[in-house]
Parts: structure tokens; sequence; C-alpha cells
């Protein structure tokens, strides 16, 4: 990488780690268009990664060891990758108007893009030593993020720009800036600091020559778009009529295009104009520059020295902790038993004999989360039991630890659970000797309840604090019959004598017993294109049929599938009815009830209807039958699975499988061809794509009929498959997915769908299809499979799960299956369950 050549046009510079090498190069290409004769530098926080070849990059780099920072141990490790990225800004500019004799130098953040010559900035720099761009130009004017609030705690100046040029109140403001952020440069907000921000809000009163832009051009980002609007012209860019300098694609993701920034929720790409062409052409930049073989680089200073990675929380207890720097002055070491590590896992307590050990690292989770700190006030005392049975069960995924930070406290837990299973007090369940009582798995269970409860104590939901409650009445009366169920081993034939849920709330005082009118508030996600949201409009058209009371409340939280208009026939909006049917499947019940409130579920008879697709049913759910009186599956396969752990009634309610009346179109409105036999499968993406399995269904079509047939034809439709890379990293869906799925529904000369249907149409799609064809590794009842059946299609399904409720060799087509492990999580499918191959 040789050094360009000089110029008086104004340098730039970015900082990066190694993962993000594609967004300085998109950056610097940007510049450089503009700029030919221009010097880009680029300051690597991060070991060189040997795979990447940056021969031919037309920027300087420098290593983070080459600015000569003292104790540079010490600031990587208290610092996160964000926090030591952004505390060398001002020695890193500093390092170059000294060893590069920079004249004027600006600083850009990696993920903006110049769109046009900075000379008006440049003039502007030989007047002004420093020049800054605020946050905002005009209010924001609603609530949605980042509110006015949010901004004012990041910081009145935005720091992924900033330009200085030589002289003596640039060097004055760079030695300051650099000695606040050496020592203190943070994302704690509650002590009024935000990395590098919130320092510079001083600059223009305590430095002169700092001069502030109001140019709308500069710095365009999501936090202002609602005031400046972006045109194109000619092929150029303005902003409020004025030309557009360089726009800052902060919180991008190119998996995520329509989600404008992961910081916000005032946008979506298709609520913008001509700067839905910005978004498209940055997510090209950053692949053309690599961004799929860099993104996947892991931070050389997020590791202990053994590869195990360092918790954020850790850092800050490294930073606290007096006397750290000289007690451990390699923290990453691991060797021997006086490494900081090793005093992570020790007990956070002086001396104490008790079983359950709490770590230093539990504690200081405890201590920075206030959710914590009101779910378990007796930390130490008759509070630790549940606040042990929480770190075990959730720290590690909360808090990305590894399963060394875990273990210490697991094997106290489990030492204690054993101590405590083999004692007098808790007897055996009737009808079974002692030496068969899951004892220990049953105190798990209350521990977790337990942990539970208290966090949704905790939550601040103003009912149950007004109430002085664990919990909504509704939900503490079954909760504590579903623990007195487990702990006392009572079977399904004796749960009568175990009171109602009314008679119990009002038992207790709580709250007085109101007689609501006979029906059935029927509660899903109704307007939602997917199967899940299919059973519950099915659900209400049942209702409706029977001639029953209904009412319907629609959900939307955590949905990112396409809406649709539906008919709810006879039924009201609200919930004024005694019995709750609720479509909401077991992993999001609990998100669902918040929104609801407790109110909700008060003096009323609540059923589940859940979908489960998995032979298990995972055990940090079973506090999520609470909540209900029963539950209800499609199918006996479903049934089995959760009544293995279900403390209440689980029962087998068939789906509605009924037909639209008016016209269904044809083939030919589909595009489909007439001359050929047409093999449908349809799925929704955000069902993961793993557990769907087209792309094994388009290899054994290719393996039938080649690349190209003159006989069949394969057709996917897929409802939100751009929709799913939104969310792909929760759901476990590979990268580039939907690319990868197209290339290979072409590679048969087959058809791929997206566009929205109706219900009319969608059903129209698979009676025009010759056969339907399902290969899926698991089901939760397989709606589309029992559709095609109704419709007499000739029908192929993989043999295994709830499909096989309605499906056998006499009436259908079953796909032979080998059980096979999940060797990773996809969405709440965890690694180490079986399902079918």
């Amino acid at each position: 990488m040789s050094e360009p050549a000089r110029t008086d046009a104004v340098s730039i510079c970015t900082i990066v780690s190694a993962n993000y090498f594609a967004h300085a190069r998109s950056l610097i290409e940007s510049y450089l268009e503009h700029h030919p004769d221009g010097r880009a530098f680029v300051l690597l926080v991060d070991r060189v990664p040997e795979a990447v070849d940056l021969s031919d990059d037309r920027f300087v780099l420098t290593t983070v060891e080459e600015l000569g920072l003292p104790n540079l141990d010490a600031l990587s490790f208290r610092s996160s990758v964000t926090e030591f990225n952004t505390a060398v800004k001002p020695t890193f500019l500093r390092y170059l108007m000294r060893e590069h004799g920079l004249a004027k130098v600006c600083y850009f953040d990696p993920d903006i893009i110049i769109y046009r010559r900075l000379d008006e900035l440049s003039r502007a720099l030989d007047t002004s030593e420093v020049f800054l761009t605020p946050h905002l130009l005009a209010p924001l004017g609603d609530d949605k993020l980042p509110t006015e609030l949010n901004i004012l705690q990041a910081g009145t100046y935005n720091l992924g720009f900033i330009g200085v040029s030589s002289g003596q109140s640039a060097d004055d403001l760079l030695r300051w800036w650099e000695e606040k952020l050496l020592a203190e440069c943070s994302v704690d907000v509650a002590r009024g600091i935000f990395v590098d921000q919130r320092w510079i809000d001083f600059a223009p009163s305590l430095f002169t020559g700092v001069e502030i832009s109001r140019d709308p051009g500069y710095n365009v980002a999501y936090w202002n778009l609602g005031h400046r609007k972006v045109v194109e012209r000619e092929g150029a860019y303005c902003v409020n009529h004025v030309p557009l300098k360089f726009f800052h694609f902060s919180g991008f993701s190119p998996q995520a295009v329509e989600v404008v920034s992961k910081h916000q929720n005032r946008f979506r790409l298709v609520d913008l104009g001509d700067e839905q062409a910005l978004f498209w052409d940055y997510r090209k930049r950053l692949l053309r520059n690599g961004f799929e073989e860099v993104s996947k680089i892991p931070y050389a200073f997020g590791y202990f020295d053994d590869g195990v990675l360092v918790p954020d929380v850790a850092r800050h207890l490294w930073s606290d902790e007096p006397g750290s720097d000289t007690r451990w002055p390699t923290p990453f070491a691991v060797s021997g038993p006086n490494s900081f590590r090793a005093w992570l896992n020790e007990p956070a307590e002086e001396s104490t004999g008790h079983a359950l050990l709490i770590t230093r690292l539990a504690m200081e989770i405890y201590r920075i989360r206030a959710d914590l700190r009101r779910a378990f006030p007796d930390v130490f005392s008759q509070d630790r039991h549940a606040f042990v049975a929480w770190f075990v069960q959730e720290a590690a995924r909360a808090h990305s630890l590894a399963e060394i930070f875990i273990q210490p406290m697991a094997d106290g837990l489990e030492q204690y659970l054993t101590n405590q299973s083999a004692s007098p007090a808790m007897p055996a369940p009737a009808g079974k000797p002692a030496d068969e009582a899951p004892q220990a798995a049953l105190l798990m269970t209350r521990l977790r309840a337990q942990a539970h409860v208290a966090l949704v104590r905790a939550s601040g939901m103003p009912q149950v604090q007004k109430m002085k409650m664990v919990l909504p009445p509704r939900q503490r009366a079954a909760l504590r019959r579903a623990l007195f169920r487990l702990v006392s081993g009572r079977s399904r034939a004796t749960q009568a004598v175990v009171p109602a849920p009314h008679s119990a709330v009002e038992a207790q005082g709580i709250v007085p017993a109101v007689a609501l009118p006979p029906g059935i508030n029927v509660v899903g996600y109704l307007g939602s294109e997917t199967g899940v949201g299919e059973v519950a409009r099915g659900m209400l058209r049942a209702v409706n049929a029977a001639g029953a009371a209904a009412a319907y409340t629609t959900i939307e939280l955590g949905d990112v599938s396409r809406k649709m208009a539906f008919d709810s026939g006879a039924a009201q909006p609200g919930a004024p009815f005694d019995v709750n049917l609720m479509h909401v499947n077991a992993d999001q019940v609990p998100v669902v009830a918040e929104q609801l409130g407790d109110a909700f579920f008060a003096n009323r008879r609540s059923v589940g209807f859940w979908f489960w697709e998995l032979d298990t049913f995972p055990e940090e759910w079973t506090d999520r039958f609470a909540l209900f009186d029963e539950i209800w599956v499609a199918s006996q396969f479903g049934q089995a699975t959760i009544a293995a752990i279900s403390p209440i009634p689980v029962v087998r309610m068939r789906p509605v499988i009924d037909l639209p009346e008016q016209r269904r179109p044809g083939r030919a409105d589909f595009g489909l061809p007439e001359d050929r036999k047409v093999f449908l499968y349809a799925f929704d993406a955000l069902s993961i794509p793993e557990r769907k399995n087209p792309l094994g269904l388009v290899r054994a079509f290719r393996q039938a009929f080649g690349s190209a047939s003159d006989e069949a034809c394969l057709v996917l439709k897929i409802n939100n498959l751009e929709r799913a890379k939104e969310v792909a990293a929760q759901l476990g869906i590979e990268e580039g997915f939907a690319d990868t799925l197209r290339r290979e529904i072409a590679s048969v000369s087959g058809i791929l769908l997206e566009d929205n249907l109706d219900r009319a149409s969608m059903i129209g799609l698979i009676d025009a299809c010759d056969a339907y064809v399902s290969p899926h590794r698991c089901e939760g009842f397989g709606l589309s499979l029992a559709e095609a059946m109704f419709l007499g299609k000739p029908t192929i399904g993989t043999g295994y799960s709830a499909n096989v409720d309605f499906m056998n060799p006499a009436n259908s087509y079953l796909i032979d299956y080998q059980p096979v492990e999940l060797e990773r999580d996809y969405g709440p499918y965890r690694a180490g369950r079986t399902w079918a191959q």
C-alpha cells in the first residue's frame, strides 16, 4: 500500500476493526471518486488479518500499536470494540498531523459515503480549526426513536465526522479530548457519557476557532432524515436544495436494507423517496468491497488468550476494580490461579459456607441491571436460590457468557438440588417410590418459576405495582396451581381438588369476582399472512359459525410478515367475554401478555393454542403454562410433546380447514405452464427455511427431472422472503439464503412466487397444481398439506411430526426420513434437539 502523492485537497481518515474493512474501502472509494489525488488513512484497532489481501487498497494503514499508546493492554481490555475505536480518535488525528504533515484532515466514520468534492469544507478549514456537524437542525416533532432526549443523551454533535486544521486551538482541543477519552470513553448514559461525543459538547465554549455547520448537506443520517429531503437531479443528489456532501449509513445492514437503521423506528425503506436508491447503492458497494468476507473476522481484542469471549461486563469489572492494572497487567492471560478470569469466578462474598455460589461476575450483572435488583432484592438470602436459577438458565444468552462463567454456579446449584431432593421434607409424588421421584427436576422447575415471577414483578407493569402483587391475579392463581401439581405429583384425574380460577382469586381477596358475559375472545395474529394467522382466522370463523358470542384482538407485536384484511363476521373488536382463546405460540407468550396487561386475564378462563414442531418442549418455556387453564394443540404429536411436561390439560383441537367460495384464479393468473405437471410447495420464510427445507426439494426435483424438464415444473410460493433478512440472525437463517434459493430454483427452470396472495388466491394456487410437496424436517400441523388433500391433490410429505395425524400410506405419499441432531440453533429450535432428514 503506497502512500498517495501529496495534494492541497483535504485528507480523510477513518478507524475500523478488521470486520469493517468493507466499510472503510467503500468510504475511501467514494472519497477518491471526487478527489483522485486525495490522501486517505485507516487506523486498524485490531490485528492485521492474514486472510485479507490489502495490497490493492488505496489508503495508508496504521495499526493501533503504532500510535504509541500507554498501556495498550489495559485500554484494549477495559474497552468494548466500539469504545476502543472511538477512544483513539483524537490520538489518531494528532498522529496524522504530526507524522504525515497533514494541514487539514477530516475524520469520517467508516459507514459514510461521500457524494461530491469537499472544497467548501476545505475552505472552511482555512478560517476555522475545528468543523462540527450537529445531529439536528430542526425539532423531530414525534415520539419515534431516536427521540430528542436520546439525541441529548448521545451528544449535540455527531462525531461520526469532525474536521480539523493545524493550529493552536485544534491542537489544544485534540490534546484535551485525547486525555478525556483515554481515561473515560464508555457507553454510560446514566453517568452522562456516550463514548467520545458528549465531551465535544464543551468544544464551542472551551476553544476558539470552532465552526458549527448548519448546511443540511453534511452528515445526513437516520436521525435527521425527517427534515432533510434527499432528491436526485440529473445524476446528483441534493438535500433541501443544497448539494449532498456525505450520507451517514449508521446502523445499516446489507442483509436488512428495508430497516434503514437498527437504531431507529421512524422509517422503513418503503417510506422514503429518492433516498431508497442511496441505500441500495450502498449495499452494492459493501458487497463489492468484501463485506461477506470480512464481516465474519473475529475481533482480536475480544477474547482471552485461550479463545474464550471476554464479556463486556468483565471489562467493566476490571476497569472499576482498584489496582487492577498492577494486579492483572495482562488481563487477557488465563494461565495460573491468580488470573483476572479466575478472579471473576470467585465468590462475591468474603466468606460463606453456602452451597449456592454467586460469583463476582454474576454479582456485577446483578449490580448493573435494575430489573434483577428489583426481582431479587435479598440476593444473598431468601432470593438467592431464584437468582442462581435465573443465572444458570438465562445469563449466557442475555450477556454472551461462555460456559466457563456459568459452570461454577451450575455446579453449586446441582449440588444444592441433589441435597434438597434427598431431604425427607420433599416427599415423593403419590404412587411413586422415593428413588423414582424427580425431585431435583421439580425443584429446578419451581426455582425457574420463582425467578420468572420475580422478573415479571420487576418489569414495572403499572397494575402490578399499584396492587403490590407478584403477578396479575389470574396469572398468580394459575402459577400456584401449576406448582402445586408439579410438586405434589397430582394426576389429571385429581385436578378437581384444586380450586377453580375464579374461586381461588376470590378466596385470597385479591380482586372481586366480576361476572363477565359468556363468549370467546379470539386473540392472535389475525392480520398476518402466516399459517398461525390463518389458523386464528379459521377459529374466529368457526366460533361465528357456531353462533357463539365472539370478539377478537389482533396482535402485531414482533410480527414482520405482510398484513392482510380479514372478515371478522359477527365478532366485535375487544375482549368483553369470559373465555380467552389465545393463538400465540409459547415463545411469544411473555411479550404478548405484557402488551395485553393483567386485566386481560383477570376473571377469565384462558386457553392457549400452541404449535410446536419438535418432539421435546423447551424447559425454559415451562413458565408459559402459568397464564392458562389449558392448552390446545393441533395434533397427537404436539399433544404428546407438550403434555409430557405440562401442569395443565393439553387438548387436541384440529385447526379449521374451510375453503373460500369466491372465484379462484387458475394457472394463467400465476404464469404457470399449462403443458407440464406442476409440483407446488408453499411456506413462510419466517418459519425457519432450514425447517421447511426448500433446498432439499430443489435437489430432489433436479435428481428426478434434471435442470430443464418438458414434463414437470417446480413452483415455490414463499411469503416474507425479503423480510426474513431483517431477522435472519435471531431466526438462524443463513446469510444469503434468499439469493441462494433464487439461484437454485432458476437452476431447475422453476418458478418462485413472492407476491402477496389473499386467501382465495392461495387456495386457487394449490388447486392449480398437479401435486403438492412438503419436504419439511418437522411440522406443527401442516395446514397447506391438509388444504391440498382437501382439494384432492396428490400430496407428498415427510412422514414425521404433526402431519402424520392425517397423512398415511393409504391417502398420501410419505417421505422416509432419519432423525438427525441439530448442529446449531435455528431460532427457537436449539442445537442438540432432533428433527427429520
